[in-house]
């Protein structure tokens, strides 16, 4: 197992630099950094163009530090400005060394007039998504999704949608992550042992359940049952970390775990003795 620093890195480089988000995740024990963009918003890119990216990679080289995967945060409903802003994207992440290219796709997580109908919303993703796979294998860049928000999430959700993408694309995965499934009140642990085969990377947070009957807290987000759910320390919630180590274990895989748990120093030392005890 590789651990790769997700959480705040992005930040850390918009505000210090490349240099200072490598010398964090060194400092924590890792030598592999995530990174995440979301387009068209206020936030200064963190990949914006192939020069600054090739001099990016320069500074993680030299310290001996690689890029797990790249991140992005869209919606790809009815937006074709998103659709070629992640083809670009695809470019940027090989010539920064990333193996993948991480995309949401429908992440809306409570309930709202403005989600569409379902059927019709992961027609439109999955016709986006191929775009964008499809370009993005001109640079040997497999796409990856994750169970995310109300639509493609949970087992049935997600195969709506990632059956169809294995049907017309083969550079697409999972991104296993250990957590969302529980906006949808499906167990991490089913979804993992549903998409095993399938899962290339793994992104790894924590999260604590709270009844509907309590009054609503600020961070704390609602699930499809109306509970609530809310960021803790890795270990002392309900995401079943340990049973979906067990689960990538017997499966044979070894490549990264991506740390976006709120608190990394606690949480690399959480997943190194996780992985003490169940891989070796």
């Amino acid at each position: 197992m590789k651990l790769s620093l997700y959480c705040g890195v992005s930040k850390i480089i918009r505000e210090r630099g490349w240099e200072a988000a490598a010398k964090e995740a060194l400092s924590l024990g890792c030598n592999m950094l995530e990174t995440i963009d979301t387009p068209f918003s206020s936030e200064e890119p963190v990949l914006s163009s192939i020069e600054q990216v090739r001099e990016a990679r320069k500074v993680l080289d030299f310290h001996g530090v690689s890029i797990s995967c790249c991140s992005v945060f869209a919606n790809l409903y009815d937006s074709p400005e998103t659709v070629e802003y992640l083809k670009s994207y695809a470019e940027l992440a090989h010539e920064l060394g990333s193996p993948f290219l991480h995309h949401t796709l429908l992440p809306w997580i409570e309930p709202c007039a403005e989600i569409p109908e379902a059927e019709d919303a992961i027609e439109r993703a999955v016709s986006a998504a191929e775009e964008i796979a499809n370009h993005a294998a001109n640079f040997g860049i497999t796409c990856l999704y994750e169970g995310q928000g109300l639509i493609v999430n949970g087992i049935e959700g997600y195969h709506k949608f990632f059956d169809e993408m294995k049907r017309s694309c083969k550079n697409v995965g999972v991104c296993g992550d250990i957590g969302n499934t529980l906006f949808v009140d499906v167990s991490p642990k089913d979804f993992f042992r549903e998409f095993i085969t399938d899962i290339k990377h793994v992104h790894v947070k924590e999260y604590k359940r709270f009844p509907s009957t309590e009054e609503r807290k600020p961070g704390w987000m609602r699930t499809r049952d109306g509970s609530y759910i809310s960021d803790v320390p890795l270990g002392t919630g309900i995401c079943e970390i340990d049973e979906c180590m067990k689960i990538l274990k017997a499966a044979g895989y070894d490549d990264v775990v991506s740390i976006e748990s709120t608190v990394p120093p606690p949480a690399v030392e959480y997943m190194k003795n996780t992985y003490n005890s169940i891989f070796k």
